[in-house]
């Protein structure tokens, strides 16, 4: 089973309302409890951008058994929301991912959030400057997916 979500602050029209969109960390929780709810016992998360921050926050207390992290800082400091080692010091697998000049965060910033995280964990550059879920379409789009799938069908086997 898979499952993508909007954020509730992201609009249709690409606008986005802050006050919701804050509420991200909620809302991967809320899918979380919902897969759960349908009877998903092994958890993969994957998100991008605040996807990815939210999985790291969530690493433990979701219970997952790997996490792919694309393109994400280890923080948004206007928002005084942080990643800490203690949220990402588990001993799941973890992918790292992002474009070497991302250009909304810096491929520097997303090499800080994978700094903190505990082994086991991968990092992967592409070429580009795509930023978050724009990596898996264009030129890196297939090399990026098939990254992705690799990953998850390695840690997914029973």
């Amino acid at each position: 089973m898979a499952l993508t979500y909007p954020w509730r602050g992201c609009r249709e029209s690409g606008s986005a309302n802050e006050t919701e969109l804050r509420k991200f960390v909620e809302d991967a929780r809320g899918a979380i409890n919902f897969v759960r709810e349908q009877g998903a016992e092994r958890i993969i998360l994957v998100g991008a951008s605040l996807g990815g921050l939210a999985s790291a926050k969530l690493a433990i207390e979701s219970n997952a058994i790997g996490i792919v992290i694309v393109a994400s800082p280890p923080g948004i400091s206007q928002w005084g929301f942080e990643i800490e080692s203690s949220d990402v010091n588990t001993e799941i697998p973890k992918l790292f991912i992002t474009a070497e000049k991302d250009a909304v965060v810096p491929a520097s910033a997303a090499r800080e959030l994978f700094d903190l995280a505990a082994e086991p964990k991968e990092w992967q550059t592409y070429p580009g400057t795509a930023h978050g879920t724009d990596l898996i379409q264009g030129e890196t789009g297939e090399a990026v997916a098939l990254r992705i799938l690799e990953f998850v069908l390695t840690i997914a086997k029973p």
